[in-house]
């Protein structure tokens, strides 16, 4: 009875779905700088071969925004804490659309690489802002965007791996026009996205104030690491795999690369259904 009287005294979020939308659209950031390319690593060693260090400079067009995301997302969460969420969010949504087009206008790889830290530090900032945006606006019903997330990203994942084969069959800058997508997720940022108020603030100050859980967060690290390594290592290699069978078309490894994604919306969905019971909340 105390859960639904708190339920039914809670002020309902202003713009709720709108808001839930827009930082739905930054988590899938991430997917799309480097899945999206995945199809497309066999057009880029075509085209970068012959430079030096190749074999290290264009794996890293793939690798290093998530590189930068692991160095510079505390960093990023220090910023919002002293610059306010919605203008961190906003500066990440927008460096991001910037530097995610920047190979479409050039061939040269050290540019491109450099943009693409630069992609990687606004993901840091767009991603872990959101998440924490997620916190401020729903609360105790966070869960119910988070699932989101995960059911979310997964397909979105299989559709950016398709469309990258195929833009890629065009030419190797074809993936990269696939960032032109954030800008309507930059749009609904600016409309929808506000400065969260003090109470959840306060709230925050409150839990931050616990010891914090080393043990917890070395386990969970520790597997995210060994996950990552196996996210990174078979992509990267698993196009020239299909180069050497024969298989040259990045539309066609684009579309076996995506079946592999099944997995990931059943995953997505089987949280959804059992992480309110497996996941004690803190109260509010």
């Amino acid at each position: 009875m105390t859960d639904i009287s708190q339920s039914m005294s809670r002020p309902a979020v202003k713009n709720e779905n709108g808001k839930g939308i827009a930082l739905l659209s930054a988590q899938i950031l991430p997917v799309m700088a480097i899945v999206s390319l995945f199809p497309a690593i066999p057009k880029l060693f075509q085209q970068f071969g012959g430079i030096p260090h190749a074999a290290l400079l264009v794996p890293m067009i793939l690798t290093i925004p998530a590189l930068m995301v692991a160095i510079f997302a505390p960093v990023a969460g220090a910023l919002a804490d002293r610059f306010g969420r919605r203008a961190s969010f906003l500066s990440g949504m927008f460096l991001y659309v910037a530097a995610g087009l920047v190979p479409i206008f050039t061939a040269d790889i050290f540019v491109i690489v450099i943009s693409r830290a630069v992609l990687g530090l606004a993901e840091a900032m767009a991603v872990t802002v959101s998440s924490a945006l997620i916190g401020d606006y729903f609360g105790e019903n966070r869960q119910k965007w988070t699932s989101w997330v995960g059911i979310v990203i997964s397909p979105s994942g299989t559709l950016l791996l398709i469309a990258g084969g195929f833009l890629a069959d065009w030419n190797w800058r074809g993936p990269f026009f696939i960032y032109l997508l954030a800008i309507p997720a930059l749009i609904l940022a600016l409309i929808y996205i506000d400065e969260p108020e003090q109470t959840a603030r306060a709230r925050e100050r409150d839990i931050a104030k616990l010891p914090f859980p080393w043990r917890e967060a070395l386990v969970i690290g520790a597997l995210t690491l060994v996950a990552s390594l196996i996210y990174y290592v078979e992509p990267l290699h698993i196009a020239q795999v299909f180069s050497l069978l024969g298989v040259t078309s990045p539309a066609v490894a684009g579309v076996v690369q995506a079946l592999t994604a099944v997995g990931y919306v059943i995953g997505a969905l089987i949280y959804r259904q059992t992480a309110r019971r497996a996941t004690p909340m803190a109260p509010p």
